[in-house]
């Protein structure tokens, strides 16, 4: 077993931390669109949402929420409601699509990952 460096201690591990926010350019649009990360409870709270009811949800609403759940201004704020996310799906699937796939790079997910979701 090896060792880059110091044990980190209870505070290390629960400080404040500022959510990192990665920019992807959409060309298209001729402009940045921010993705922040997740958190671990934001994360949690994703996978609850889904796996919690009973009914399958399909592509559209598993974008939706991970729009909802990510796309923020430079600060790191959440800036779409659900009706904000649905329409921003009304545009380009291309450039949606490579929205998402950034929501998923950035938060960790696989391609798996979502494919479980869909079935819950």
């Amino acid at each position: 077993m090896s060792t880059n460096g110091k044990v980190l201690g209870i505070a290390d591990l629960i400080r404040d931390e500022v959510l990192p926010v990665e920019k992807i350019f959409i060309e298209d649009w001729g402009g940045d669109v921010c993705i922040r990360v997740m958190s671990g409870t934001g994360r949690a709270d994703l996978e609850k949402f889904f796996v919690g009811n009973n009914k399958k949800w399909d592509g559209v609403k598993i974008r939706e929420e991970f729009f909802r759940r990510c796309i923020c201004d430079e600060n790191g704020n959440l800036i779409l409601d659900a009706a904000g996310a649905k329409r921003l799906l009304e545009r380009r699937a291309s450039v949606t699509e490579k929205i998402f796939e950034k929501c998923l790079e950035a938060n960790g997910f696989r391609e798996q990952d979502v494919e479980g979701l869909a079935k819950n």
